[in-house]
């Protein structure tokens, strides 16, 4: 499923759980159904060491952590009334430096891409190239 870059402003397609897998299951010579059965069993795992408060690492991608929310004091927007939020616990994701890095190199050839895009040809500005 080759996709076309993201561009800033439009809407990215979602890539599920099941397109996945039968990415896995192709480059793998799986049936799909083991790949979805491997997956499946990778998020269950996820989830119970999340429960458990530990993180999990997973390398080149990130790290995923249980954080904490404090109980507070918020508005309800549609009366301006006071109430108090209870404490929660949230999901925090921390993406690693090889995801980072593989994101900028993306960014960086989509913005080179949009700036021959958008540089003006020798016959337009009369053959001078001032950039």
């Amino acid at each position: 499923m080759d996709r076309k870059p993201s561009i800033a402003g439009s809407k990215a397609p979602t890539v599920t759980l099941k397109n996945l897998a039968a990415q896995i299951a192709e480059k793998h010579d799986l049936s799909k159904k083991q790949s979805e059965q491997m997956l499946g069993e990778f998020v269950e795992m996820t989830v119970k060491h999340l429960k458990n408060g530990e993180r999990v690492r997973i390398g080149g991608l990130g790290i995923l952590q249980v954080r904490k929310r404090a109980a507070r004091l918020g508005r309800n927007p549609a009366t301006g009334e006071q109430i108090e939020i209870k404490p929660s616990k949230k999901v925090a994701f921390r993406a690693a430096k090889e995801l980072k890095a593989a994101l900028d190199e993306e960014a960086e050839s989509v913005e080179d891409i949009a700036m021959v895009a958008e540089a003006p040809s020798d016959e337009e500005d009369g053959g001078s190239t001032n950039w």
